[in-house]
């Protein structure tokens, strides 16, 4: 055997050995802890990762984030050769590591970290609390870089940091949150901080700028950076435009604040305790407690105590028993029980503090620019449950506002307190608050953290939309003179199909594939997001309309780019409660839409050319041709609706005519149609919110047909409708993810054959690899 043939001996055993030594499982080789390195138990390192490791039974292993702080960090540090050390924790992801410390509880005199009292973990498992992991930035006095706020604030303003001899705001690649908020206040001695948008003015100034990424809330912002930083001057005139729009500024916290962000007023007290804030109990809670808390936020006095349950903030109440001395001034001067056991009956302490300004009067109300109601009482600005709010509140509210009418949105959270529940009007009512409605909220209302939004309009506000081809085809809006073809940005689906069809007036709509336009062509771009409360486009706008070419801002958003893509072109096929199978064509079975929001076939039995007539105008062809034999499509699969229709002719619905319920259809043949084209086209329908020429007139109402088109309201969440009942029905509350529920089947089936197609390919490899190897040995 000569000597190359050896070393191919020597690979090919290397390659199996390494194969028969890999773990699979889906695909990653999971390590092994037999690694041996230099050193003695308790020894302790932190690797480039950050993390803090211990050697115990010569594997190296993780410590529990548990009470991890500073203290222990510079021990850790001290020990790795560093002057100083700052903690901070994160979830354990190797899960090849073990955890050998579960507490750590240095005096900070230490100079290894096995001289501090180690609570050991039997065992070596990943059972930390939280399963949090010590993390540790090591660095020396010469390694410092000076962060600071530019600003009028003493906690907000925007970053400035000097590092290398250079001065410069921080500017990020990407958007900037509260994560790299958060660890700039800690790092100048803040408790946490929120996210601050504040605009930079002037374009003569210096930026650093760099990937920010702090999930892991790290001390330092320059540990959370992806790339180095670079430095930009005023000569990079486009790297100057892009800081001034994403500069980090910051609104930082101590230990003590109330929920609400910034310098609000009001809102649940809060303190920090363990790396998270915790609520005070209201038990006990009285205004010698809430003045001394108010003084220590920088406030007065205590204005009020405000009821728990206004507010539905999330955070768990862990602070009992707060008792204040006398005329306190501070926190410090007060006691309190922490405590993750207790029950506290009276829910999260709430107040409102004394800012120096003059509280708002009650019973106003406003309308934000993206539509939430906003009411005032107790001098404060707040919310309307959305709990049973529907277009009857809303037309009450926008008619109130001195608008035509008015519709509902889809619900928002808020961090500001509710001050209204279950607002209940019947339509007639001059405003909002002369409507029932309740100042607390009892067990059905209290979880339910949506508040009101609405969409108010004129008349004589609305845009001009039509289709391409009457009933179906692609959106065309025309807005002062400017022409295009509509597109949604997010991507368009068949919830937002029939919110547009009704904006054109039609009852229902379907998502149409047009083929895509060519470059070149002049769009209307919007981002859409309909619910089932919707009947007009405006009404679900996330942004405002942009025009390709707008002269004014003479330029085009690269959004624009994903019009061309046909999921994103708003194309549409619309229909009324009536509509043939194949909307196609002017032959077909006869369709009715349901209380359930099926389509279901008419029975065949009992159906004539005058029932057939009224069915093919209301679809908007210009009458019948003649009834088709029931057997042409009877290879078809629908349900059959069990009515027997009784038409005169002068209906302009079908639904509007006389009809019996029959037990069942005894042919079991659907009523099938040839309608008469419309000799000419058909003329384009323009919105006025909805199209008729009266606007929407919403009220309570005690009628139980089916059949009537009643705008009875049910109770929010239930519907109404009956088996058979034929009316609009609430789908669904949400727009539809791509590749969601409905692909998950799919999905999960396409990754086990992803799955077992690699490691088949894996295995052909390896046999490949091995008859290659042996044939030149």
């Amino acid at each position: 055997m000569d000597t190359n043939g050896g070393c191919n001996v020597l690979l090919l055993c290397s390659v199996i050995s390494t194969i028969l030594l890999i773990n699979v499982t889906n695909g990653l080789a999971t390590p092994s802890w037999t690694e041996r390195p230099d050193g003695v138990d308790g020894d302790s390192k932190v690797n480039a990762t950050g993390e803090v490791l211990v050697l115990y039974n010569g594997i190296w292993g993780g410590v529990c984030g548990t009470n991890w702080d500073d203290v222990e960090a510079k021990v850790a540090c001290t020990e790795a050769g560093f002057q100083n050390g700052k903690a901070y924790v994160t979830n354990f992801y190797d899960q090849a590591t073990p955890a050998w410390v579960y507490e750590a509880d240095c005096s900070g005199s230490e100079q290894e970290l096995k001289e501090c009292d180690l609570t050991r973990k039997v065992g070596g498992n990943r059972a930390c609390p939280d399963r949090l992991g010590a993390m540790a930035y090591c660095y020396n006095d010469t390694d410092a870089i000076d962060y600071s706020l530019v600003g009028t604030g003493s906690n907000y303003g925007i970053v400035q940091v000097t590092r290398d001899g250079k001065t410069g705001y921080i500017c990020g690649i990407g958007n900037l949150n509260n994560g790299e908020a958060g660890t700039v206040c800690r790092t100048l001695g803040f408790t946490d901080g929120d996210n601050y948008h504040t605009s930079v003015t002037t374009t003569y100034h210096e930026w650093w700028r760099g990937f920010f990424n702090c999930y892991q809330a790290p001390p330092f912002l320059h540990v959370c950076k992806g790339p180095d930083w670079e430095y930009i001057t005023p000569s990079d005139s486009f790297a100057t435009q892009e800081c001034r729009l994403n500069t980090l500024s910051v609104y930082c916290y101590g230990t003590l604040r109330l929920h609400t962000k910034f310098a609000n007023s009001s809102g649940v007290l809060l303190k920090r305790e363990n790396r998270n804030y915790y609520a005070f109990c209201s038990d006990g809670f009285n205004m010698n407690s809430a003045n001394a808390v108010c003084k220590d936020l920088g406030f007065i006095k205590a204005r009020l105590i405000l009821p728990a349950s206004v507010y539905n903030t999330g955070y768990s109440v862990r602070f009992f028993n707060l008792e204040c001395s006398v005329g306190a001034t501070s926190m410090k001067q007060c006691t309190s029980v922490y405590n993750s056991s207790t029950t506290c009956h009276g829910g999260a302490a709430a107040v409102a503090c004394d800012d120096g300004k003059s509280p708002i009067k009650d019973n106003l109300i406003e309308i934000a620019i993206d539509g939430t109601v906003q009411v005032s009482k107790n001098g404060i600005w707040g919310n309307i449950n959305a709990y049973k709010w529907d277009n009857v509140e809303a037309q009450v509210l926008c008619k109130e506002k001195g608008f035509e009418t008015g519709e509902m949105k889809q619900s928002i959270y808020s961090n500001k307190p509710r001050w209204m529940f279950d607002v209940d009007c019947q339509g007639d009512e001059d405003s909002i608050f002369s409507c029932p409605y309740k100042d607390l909220p009892d067990n059905a209302t209290a979880s339910f953290s949506g508040n009101a939004r609405v969409f108010c309009y004129n008349r004589s506000d609305v845009n001009e939309y039509r289709l391409e081809n009457g009933d179906r085809g692609r959106l065309i809006r025309n807005k002062d003179g400017q022409e295009g073809y509509a597109c949604d940005f997010i991507r368009f689906y068949d919830q937002e199909a029939t919110v547009v069809c009704k904006t054109l007036g039609y009852n229902r709509g379907e998502r149409l594939e047009s083929p895509s336009l060519p470059e070149g062509t002049k769009w209307w771009g919007v981002q859409l997001s309909c619910f089932y409360g919707s009947s007009t486009i405006e009404s679900c706008k996330g942004s405002d309309w942009l025009y390709s070419y707008d002269r004014s801002l003479n330029y085009t958003s690269p959004e624009f780019d994903k019009c061309r893509n046909t999921s994103y072109a708003i194309s549409v096929s619309c229909y009324g409660q009536v509509r043939l199978h194949d909307d196609s064509d002017n032959i077909g079975i006869a369709l009715v839409r349901t209380g359930n929001n099926d389509m279901r076939a008419i029975c065949a039995d009992g159906f004539d050319l005058t029932d057939g007539d009224v069915a093919c105008r209301e679809i908007g062809y210009s009458g019948i041709r003649h009834v088709v034999a029931a057997s042409t499509f009877s290879h078809l699969n629908y349900s059959i609706l069990s009515y027997n229709f009784e038409c005169v002719g002068g209906e302009t619905s079908l639904l509007n005519c006389s009809y019996t319920n029959q037990t069942s259809c005894a042919s079991r043949n659907y009523a099938t149609i040839e309608c008469v084209p419309n000799t000419t086209p058909s003329p384009t329908r323009r919105s006025t919110y909805p199209v008729s020429s009266n606007s929407p007139n919403y009220s309570k109402s005690t009628s139980n047909s089916n059949l009537s088109g009643s705008t009875s309201k049910p109770m929010s969440g239930n519907n109404t409708d009956s088996t058979d009942g034929i009316s609009n029905t609430k789908g669904s509350t949400s727009k539809p993810t791509p590749g969601g529920p409905n692909n998950s089947t799919e999905n999960n089936n396409n990754a086990g054959s992803i799955n077992n197609h690699a490691v088949l390919r894996f295995w052909m490899f390896v046999g490949s690899l091995v008859v290659v190897l042996s044939s030149q040995i």
